[in-house]
């Protein structure tokens, strides 16, 4: 019986760890696959001030969070603050 414990708590332990870590080690690659797609699709430039990514707040789903959002024209609207 103190084996089957031990195995489920290590293996809750395991999870956690792995709900916690996952958003950070993908923060970076999220931001920037966001900023690229919105640049390319957008005739303006995107950037993003604080990014927070989360499994917690939604488990099973991601929770994706954006601060201090930018949207800059350019060409004829350059330097023009859209958003």
């Amino acid at each position: 019986m103190k084996k089957v414990l031990k195995f489920f708590a290590i293996l809750f332990g395991v999870i956690l760890i792995i709900i916690i870590a996952l958003p950070l080690m993908l923060k970076g690659k999220v931001v920037k696959i966001i900023e690229d797609q919105a640049n390319a699709h957008l005739n303006a430039k995107l950037e993003l001030g604080g990014v927070n990514l989360s499994l917690i707040k939604s488990f099973p789903d991601l929770s994706l969070s954006i601060t201090n959002l930018k949207i800059t024209g350019v060409d004829e609207f350059e330097n023009i603050k859209l958003a």
